[in-house]
């Protein structure tokens, strides 16, 4: 026999039972975790669920009663408090207007899973009504409350039809918990009509064919959830049934201003809470589903974008004139090409209450991506005030909205504006120097094009001519500071010549054969690739292939910290690395400002295109050549010395590590960091 409870409101549940929440975990644990990845379907942590629950029904109360002269410290006091509100002045005198707009809410959850954002919220409203009994001088109850929720209060909806399932089942034992007497319990015949399988992304369209359903169904609407006999309620809903499957017939078998139309029709949602899924459009590339979302005609759509900016526009449209949003996302809108339009959203059209950034720190077990909350209501911005925070225990810190700027959002304090507007006044971005940035070796299929040291040392005791085409490759994760880690392997170097220098193609079948007979047993994955020469045995153009013989600069794509190299040794890199290309000194003078901690926290800070979550950044061309570097230093010639010294053969790890932290100070020499900004780098 299972012992259930309902303490789901509390994230330090103590109380060792199954309760609802279980059924969320459930939920999550049936997808396999690739199931999770390809879904975007990630478990909420509670407090996190709580932290967006409490601070979206702040904001719904402080707009609802705002006329009564209701003030923030008013609603904290309600909601944070335990009995604060029976000596409060406004609560007292204004309960039962407040209790009416806790009763009549209209909240939805357009990714609803099973169902954590809209219990929990059930159960922070079933608690604060539960305080008013105080003053009405009577005992109300929790099962009267929540049954109002679950029946007024709560619609949603989610694309697989477990998480619905899951989330009904979940509302029904919350309810179930909540009465003594179970033959005193109803059955939630609304539930079918509440909480939907469908995609909120996609609508049905409305024209002349459809024209008479609908109507009917708003018709049967009307019956339906007014009619308290059985059998004619019964009679409604199977009617409505029947013409939703007639509306939805080969369409998406959801649409909001159908299935929803009581709230759309009145104006839209009060709040809207939800964890919708991070999933990229590019999964969908030449699919009949991207063509439908292009249909959708999103302001926000970027065939190289996430699904979550659409749920955002989606639901913003279908809140009221001030409704509340809240959601947890991943946090790659901030600073992505693709959210541009996102981003000018937000700015331009709500005001952003608060958000938290949770920078660096894993937040789903099941996911290794940054995330972020935030809270906004559906107003136009006039002077708003946005409160960020990089944890949602921290201290939030208050910034103008107006001040943000679209093509990345960015949130510094006066030290750090103040020198990043510094830096950009005096200095030159890396773009702009001599150097050429160029990305790794792109083969289209390294199984084929990389060999191990056994192969390549049989190939060359055979002929020596084979040591021409077989050249030293480093993979992007082989490299860190002014380190590289060999593996060993061997880039079979198949170029296609260069047509501005009148160099032709590699012939393999005719001067490299057996080479040939080893790209022979790919030949059907190499002749369908996409990136290949004249022929399928010689890589793509690359106007640069031969200039890996120079000495130049090597670092991975993807990066915890800098991981620039000077490489000396005619190294290739493959595409999950980059190089640079340049006059030796100047390499040199900007390897000592790479792998600097300065330079780490000016990329990091300012121009880096967002966190990857525990794989750390991306070092990519476009970031990288945004960071202001001193041109001419009187410190240079020094800088070069080290990295000469660090640079030689067979150096040892402790020598690098001490001649690292003197070229280190004479970083923050040519940047002429002051205290305060030493101080920001290292704390």
């Amino acid at each position: 026999m299972f012992n259930f409870t309902i303490q789901e409101e509390d994230p330090d549940d103590r109380e060792v039972a199954i309760d609802p929440e279980m059924l969320g975990r459930v939920f999550e644990n049936l997808l396999s975790i690739k199931d999770r990845k390809s879904k975007g379907t990630f478990y909420t942590p509670r407090k996190i669920v709580k932290f967006i629950c409490e601070n979206v029904l702040r904001e719904y109360l402080f707009h609802k009663l705002e006329k009564f002269e209701i003030s923030y410290q008013d609603v904290d006091k309600l909601i944070y408090g335990k009995n604060e509100h029976i000596e409060n002045k406004f609560i007292r005198k204004n309960f039962d207007k407040i209790d009416i707009a806790l009763k009549e809410i209209k909240i939805c959850d357009p990714a609803i899973g099973s169902g954590e954002f809209p219990v929990d919220l059930m159960n922070i409203i079933a608690n604060l009504r539960m305080k008013f009994n105080f003053f009405y001088k009577k005992n109300r109850s929790r099962y009267s409350f929540k049954l109002n929720f679950i029946e007024k209060s709560l619609f949603g909806n989610d694309i697989e039809i477990s998480a619905t399932e899951t989330a009904k089942l979940r509302l029904w034992l919350s309810l179930v918990l909540e009465i003594d007497d179970y033959k005193l319990l109803k059955p939630l015949p609304n539930l079918d009509f509440k909480i939907i399988n469908g995609d909120t992304l996609l609508s049905v369209k409305k024209d002349l064919f459809n024209k008479d359903i609908l109507k009917e169904i708003e018709k049967n609407k009307i019956e339906y959830f007014s009619e308290i006999d059985y059998k004619k309620s019964k009679s409604y809903r199977n009617r409505l049934k029947e013409l939703f499957e007639k509306i939805f017939i080969n369409e998406n078998n959801f649409d909001y201003d159908i299935n929803f139309s009581e709230v759309i029709d009145a104006g839209g949602f009060d709040v809207i809470i939800s964890n919708p899924p991070y999933v990229p459009i590019q999964r969908f590339a030449k699919t009949a589903y991207q063509k439908k979302l292009k249909r959708e005609s999103y302001k926000t759509y970027d065939s190289s974008g996430d699904l979550y900016c659409l749920f955002y526009e989606r639901s913003l449209n279908l809140l009221k004139k001030n409704g509340v949003l809240g959601f947890i996302t991943s946090n790659k809108w901030l600073k992505n090409k693709y959210a541009f339009e996102f981003r000018k959203l937000l700015k331009n059209n709500v005001e952003m209450k608060r958000f938290v950034n949770f920078k660096g720190k894993k937040i789903f077990k099941s996911a290794a991506v940054d995330t972020c909350v935030l809270i906004l209501q559906n107003k136009k911005p006039e002077k708003n005030k946005l409160a960020y925070a990089e944890n949602i225990d921290s201290t939030f810190l208050s910034y103008n909205q107006s001040d943000l700027d679209e093509t990345r959002f960015s949130f510094y304090n006066s030290i750090q504006l103040k020198l990043k507007k510094r830096i950009e006044k005096s200095y030159l971005p890396l773009g702009k120097f001599n150097v050429s940035i160029k990305g790794g070796i792109k083969t289209g299929f390294n199984k084929a094009f990389i060999v191990d040291e056994k192969t390549k040392l049989r190939l060359s005791n055979e002929n020596k001519i084979y040591n021409k085409i077989l050249v030293e490759v480093l993979s992007g994760k082989e490299l860190s500071a002014w380190k590289k880690d060999w593996s060993k392997f061997w880039l079979i170097n198949s170029h296609n010549g260069n047509a501005r220098r009148a160099v032709a193609p590699i012939k393999v079948k005719k001067d490299y054969p057996k080479i040939y007979e080893i790209l022979k047993r790919y030949k059907n994955e190499l002749e369908n690739r996409q990136d290949q020469g004249v022929h399928w045995t010689n890589l793509r153009d690359c106007e640069y292939f031969d200039k890996f013989n120079e000495e130049k600069i090597l670092w991975s794509d993807i990066s915890l910290k800098p991981s620039f190299v000077y490489d000396k040794e005619k190294y290739y890199v493959l595409n999950n690395g980059y190089v640079m290309f340049g006059e030796k000194k100047l390499l040199k003078y900007l390897i000592g400002i790479l792998n600097s901690s300065v330079f780490r926290y000016l990329f990091e800070k300012f121009y880096s295109g967002g966190e990857l979550g525990e794989k750390g950044f991306r070092y990519i061309k476009e970031f990288i050549s945004k960071v202001p570097i001193p041109e001419n230093s009187t410190y240079k010639k020094k800088v070069i010395e080290l990295v000469d010294e660090i640079t030689r053969k067979n150096i040892s790890d402790k020598d690098i590590q001490s001649i690292s932290k003197k070229i280190e100070q004479i970083i923050l020499k040519i940047y002429e960091f002051d205290k305060d900004e030493i101080r920001l780098l290292y704390n």
